[in-house]
């Protein structure tokens, strides 16, 4: 616990304890380069039973929110039309339609995610869960595998890099079929296939809970042992996983340090760590719009803080009817979408941010002379805290135009795409500076762009 302070002490600037109400002051500083925007955060990971990239109303309804990483999930899947074990022949049609709305939909950094045991290769093809336990044949299940990533990559070139390998075993494999021994050898058999077909694929996984860190500590000590390649890393996290979660945002840098940490103590190198599902809520639907705006806001700043190499926030469409998706039952953006949105309208040039109440976080970006700036009260505080934008390093004295977009308790609740709830004017002085006075709710996200 007194690390996980620390941690947090080290990148919230230091300030005396404020009252829930108290008044925050927001610096930032336009003319002070920290960095660039993760924009690889603004990804999906659709869900696996949902194929959402081949609707095309939900392809149109995400389409404003600039998603750029795709999980492509359940690939190995027991669909009739991939692979038919009577014949021994494949039909491709579907999962290539699949890989290409989503490219054409903008998604630059696909994660292909070899999960799911079809039935034709279960060693226990009547149990319920048969598709969460290791095949029975592993030279079979090598060959579809490889089948699999020789079409997408070397036929169809589609030059998917990472393949990830499976889904939550904790829950489900490392419970049975010979605990996580097993596991890691299936790992090794699917990574020597992956590496067949495709010598440049990069391999990885294995999307557990991060509240397993001694499963991924026997994965390496395994990986060390026998050779088997580790190229990324993945894992899950939900608010909901921790008490109190929805009020622990920085856990995801916490989480994402401590993999990164852990590989370089065992292989000396660092790789990529991806997040290949995260959301407050998993299978519940706790907690206010309002409030699931706020902590999403405040998780993207603290995933932003970290190593990540991209984030898919899970899922598209309306999940177990929780509304926590991106889009609601009706196909039309929530939310989360909205907060996705504003953090990929934020330049990718980061500037510097300080603020002085730790109800908040701030990220900045600049454009030229355009600067946005992301700002989350992930706080059950009642009433509205006074908040004063001061825009520093600004440049051509004059008056610039101002738009807010806002995600509260008024707004968060309904149906839409993002769109600017106010238009003001700011005048920058000679100095080059200019201030803003904003309000704030408990549980609120603002988007202020300053524009040219």
């Amino acid at each position: 616990m007194m690390r996980s302070l620390a941690l947090v002490a080290a990148l919230v600037p230091a300030v005396a304890a404020v009252a829930a109400e108290a008044p925050c002051e927001v610096r930032v500083f336009g003319d002070a380069p920290a960095g660039t925007v993760n924009h690889a955060l603004v990804g999906v990971a659709p869900g696996g039973n949902y194929h959402s990239y081949l609707k095309p109303e939900v392809v149109q309804a995400m389409g404003g929110i600039g998603l750029k990483v795709g999980r492509l999930e359940g690939v190995t899947a027991s669909y009739a039309e991939l692979y038919d074990p009577a014949t021994g022949k494949y039909d491709w049609t579907r999962l290539d339609r699949e890989i290409e709305a989503m490219r054409k939909a903008g998604i630059k950094t696909l994660i292909a995610d070899l999960y799911y045991t079809p039935k034709w290769l279960a060693a226990s093809p009547a149990a319920a869960d048969f598709y969460a336990r290791r095949p029975g044949d592993l030279k079979a299940w090598g060959k579809y595998v490889s089948d699999i990533v020789r079409h997408v990559n070397v036929e169809r070139k589609y030059g998917i890099t990472y393949w990830e390998f499976w889904n939550e075993p904790s829950g489900w494999l490392f419970n049975q079929d010979g605990g996580n021994r097993a596991f890691f050898e299936l790992y090794a058999a699917t990574a020597k296939a992956i590496k067949a077909a495709d010598p440049a694929a990069q391999v990885g996984g294995f999307g557990d809970n991060a509240n397993y860190p001694e499963h991924y500590q026997a994965f390496f000590a395994f990986a060390k042992a026998t050779g088997a390649p580790i190229d990324f890393l993945t894992y899950h996290w939900y608010g909901e996983w921790e008490a109190n979660g929805e009020r622990r945002p920085e856990l995801y840098f916490q989480f994402t340090k401590a993999f990164a940490d852990s590989y370089e103590a065992a292989f000396g190198r660092r790789v990529p760590v991806f997040i290949s599902e995260w959301n407050l809520n998993g299978e519940r639907a706790d907690g206010t719009p309002a409030q699931h705006a706020a902590f999403l806001a405040a998780s993207l700043f603290w995933m932003q803080q970290s190593s990540l190499a991209g984030a898919c926030f899970f899922c598209a469409e309306n999940y177990k009817d929780m509304k926590r998706g991106l889009l609601d039952g009706q196909n039309r953006p929530v939310e989360a979408a909205r907060v996705l949105a504003m953090f990929a309208r934020l330049p990718a040039q980061r500037v510097d941010a300080r603020w002085n109440n730790p109800e908040f976080t701030v990220l900045a970006g600049r454009d030229g002379g355009r600067l946005g700036v992301m700002i989350s009260r992930n706080s059950a505080a009642a009433g509205t805290a006074t908040l004063t934008l001061n825009l520093c390093g600004l440049g051509q004295p004059g008056p610039r135009p101002v738009e807010v977009c806002v995600e509260d308790a008024a707004s968060a609740g309904l149906p839409g795409p993002l769109k600017t709830s106010q238009v003001r004017t700011v005048e920058v002085a000679k100095d080059g500076t200019a201030t803003l006075p904003l309000e704030m709710a408990g549980y609120s996200v603002l988007l202020v762009t300053l524009g040219r």
